[in-house]
């Protein structure tokens, strides 16, 4: 699996972007936890991404996803095949049908 198909979603991009101005906070209010609080930004930022590829986590979790999306919108796909396949089949009989120019006008 290359880096390319596994990218962060906008959610936790912003949640990431709104820790890193909360360093300041972290320094201001307690020093003991500064470090961790650092360290826990560099794993985030750097570390996490070759850990769930490496793990096969991501790769669980999207095949998870997917199985879980197609059995929710399974009867509606079938659904819309049926519909195109009607407007085909009715496409194919419409207008084959003719009047016999012998018969009476409202026959």
């Amino acid at each position: 699996m290359t880096d390319s198909q596994f990218e962060y979603g906008p959610i936790s991009r912003g949640i990431y972007l709104a820790l890193i101005p909360a360093i300041a906070l972290t320094l201001f209010f307690s020093w003991e936890i500064f470090g961790y609080y650092l360290l826990l930004l560099l794993f985030l930022g750097i570390g996490l991404k070759p850990l769930l590829l490496k793990t096969g986590i991501h790769a669980l979790f999207q095949h998870t996803t997917e199985s879980a999306y197609e059995r929710l919108h399974k009867k509606h796909a079938e659904k819309l095949h049926l519909e195109v396949e009607r407007k085909i089949r009715d496409n194919k009989y419409r207008g084959g049908y003719r009047k016999d120019s012998r018969l009476p006008k409202n026959w």
